[in-house]
């Protein structure tokens, strides 16, 4: 359908928006705690891997061109196994859902209103997080079109306000809990990241342009500088402290106690912080939304949400509303399934990629001919 294309700015924009998906709010403290300053080498590495898995994507995107995951795995994977692992990828985007909207009830509270309620918070914010699942990938990534220099711009001030307060601390980063600790930073937190994994959902929705490899490249590698050097600050500034504050972009902005005569500017971090907060759990209803229609095709968008909304609302109000709860649920058990979905599905896709090239040439119609013509009509166009 033309309203789920997208083109390539548009995807590197996604890209961007999701990279960030909790990742500036109670993750560096975690690290912190797991592994004290050498947390920043740990966030490095698995940066490194997520910046691979986005280059494997792209490679998979120039030889499929325009096959969708499900049909990239028909290549190679029995129907059943395909839906076994459509229904992982079920369970893991609702995770992902269920935790972003965790983290952002609990944002809210700390940062604005200490009284909301749980169902003032579901009236104000899942109407327009399902509006934004429900109108197609086009319409979705044209919205984040209009405020994404306001996203990145809020990123940048909320990164570098508290340079005005700036003191003679010290930080080394290799100082750490050992190699042990080091592993086990990668491991027990990995369910914050693997955020790239929405690309394979939506990698035939993706039109093909010229050098759309390097410029999604270009957002990934930004949006982890963004986060490298804010990570940084974030130690730098509350030092052996660090695992006390668990609103790390909220915190680091109210260290910055003034800007000339404006005072205190706690409301950057909180409107980029909601931002992204909408984007985030919206592709991630989304995506969720797909995975269920790949494994019972008879339903219908509307179907698929209504379920999910209800589904997830039960488990919210059951076990999530505490974002201790979810972090703890995350840290124990879904370390082990995000570290499956995350790493061990781009593996496999790497596995299909490097040795199946003969396969691909007999079943895929899209060879690099015809992508190479596909490219040229763009440009043209």
């Amino acid at each position: 359908m033309v309203k789920e294309k997208i083109n390539i700015k548009q995807t590197a924009f996604l890209c961007f928006a999701m990279f960030f998906a909790s990742k500036f709010l109670i993750l560096p403290s975690l690290f912190f705690k797991e592994n004290e300053y050498g947390g920043i080498l740990c966030i490095a590495m698995i940066l490194v891997v997520e910046l691979f898995i986005l280059y494997l994507l792209i490679k998979i995107k120039e030889r499929y061109v325009n096959l969708s995951f499900y049909e990239i795995f028909s290549l190679f994977l029995p129907k059943f196994l395909i839906k076994f692992i459509y229904f992982l990828l079920f369970i893991f985007f609702v995770c992902k859902f269920l935790f972003t909207i965790s983290e952002g009830f609990s944002f809210l509270k700390i940062s604005l209103f200490e009284e909301t309620t749980l169902l003032i918070f579901f009236v104000c914010v899942v109407p327009v997080i399902n509006a934004l699942a429900y109108k197609g990938l086009q319409a979705f990534a044209r919205s984040l079109e209009i405020f994404f220099l306001l996203i990145v711009a809020g990123l940048f001030l909320s990164t570098t306000i508290w340079i005005s307060s700036l003191s003679n601390f010290g930080l080394n980063i290799f100082q750490n809990n050992g190699f042990e600790g080091f592993l086990a930073g990668l491991y027990n937190y990995s369910f914050w990241f693997g955020d790239f994994i929405f690309l394979f959902v939506i990698i035939d929705k993706i039109t093909i342009e010229n050098n759309f490899g390097r410029k999604l490249m270009n957002y990934g590698i930004l949006a982890c500088i963004i986060y490298i050097v804010f990570v940084l600050s974030f130690y730098y500034i509350f030092q052996s402290a660090s695992f006390f504050h668990t609103s790390a972009i909220y915190e680091v902005t109210q260290f910055s106690t003034r800007i000339g005569n404006v005072g205190k500017l706690d409301f950057i971090p909180i409107g980029t912080v909601m931002f992204l907060f909408f984007y985030n759990s919206a592709m991630f209803l989304y995506c969720s939304k797909d995975c269920l229609k790949r494994i019972i095709t008879a339903v219908s968008d509307e179907q698929s949400l209504i379920f999910i909304n209800i589904f997830c609302f039960i488990l919210f109000y059951l076990h999530f509303q505490n974002l201790e709860n979810m972090v703890a649920f995350a840290t124990v058990y879904l370390r082990h399934f995000s570290a499956f979905i995350g790493y061990l599905i781009p593996f496999i896709l790497l596995l299909f990629y490097l040795f199946g090239r003969g396969k691909a040439k007999i079943k895929s119609p899209y060879s690099k001919k015809i992508v190479k013509n596909h490219m040229k009509y763009c440009e043209n166009k």
